[in-house]
């Protein structure tokens, strides 16, 4: 299926993420047109991202098809070593996620363990795409959180999204189910007992619903 709609799968992929991007008020531009680029450029708030060959690891696998595992590729925001960014999202993946996971026996995959914080590379994009699920932290609308997101979105497979209490999210992920939580000792507790939950279910689910699969339905029933 993922073959015979390589095409349709393609324009989503792309399109997807820079709507995505835009509509979160970053400055987005690539080194080609849409759907040929290598290379994603960000601006935001002055500062600037460079996200390589993003698209060629994304085609690649629209064309080859996927290898689905028994892990979860975790995505989050990540900050500078021993940055607050880093410390909340440490203390989330290593108190809550990876024990849940554990306890499931999944394999949690976590990329600033193992790669140069902030790089988006081919290997995380493969995990991306072929990790049975991804948990996503929203808190605060990160970049590279939101791209990877939408990479994730558009080959329809199960993600778990949780957020801190204020985080304000874009309309259309306001949709989807998502966890809120308090960075407190009570709301750790509520987050670790509704995401085993939230795991359980989204690992079953047949029929994923999110922006991107809504949209293509609107697409094929208007012929």
């Amino acid at each position: 299926t993922l073959k015979k709609e390589g095409e349709l799968h393609s324009a989503f992929v792309t399109e997807t993420i820079a709507n995505r991007l835009l509509s979160e008020g970053l400055a987005v531009s690539f080194s080609d047109s849409i759907g040929k680029g290598y290379t994603l450029k960000i601006t935001e708030r002055g500062k600037n991202y460079t996200i390589k060959n993003f698209i060629k690891a994304t085609m690649d696998l629209v064309k080859t098809g996927t290898n689905e595992n028994n892990r979860c590729f975790i995505i989050t925001p990540i900050g500078n070593a021993k940055s607050e960014t880093r410390e909340k999202a440490d203390a989330i993946i290593n108190t809550i996620i990876k024990p849940i996971l554990n306890e499931l026996d999944i394999e949690p995959v976590v990329p600033h363990e193992s790669n140069e914080p902030g790089s988006i590379t081919s290997e995380i994009i493969n995990e991306i795409i072929d990790d049975k699920l991804v948990i996503t932290n929203l808190t605060g609308l990160n970049p590279n959180v939101m791209y990877e997101l939408a990479i994730r979105h558009s080959f329809a497979k199960p993600v778990v999204c949780i957020y801190e209490k204020g985080t304000i999210l874009p309309f259309d992920i306001k949709e989807d189910r998502a966890i809120e939580y308090e960075d407190s000792i009570a709301g750790v507790s509520d987050l670790k007992e509704r995401l085993k939950g939230m795991i359980l279910t989204a690992i079953k689910q047949k029929a994923i619903n999110n922006p991107v699969t809504r949209a293509k339905k609107k697409l094929i029933d208007h012929g």
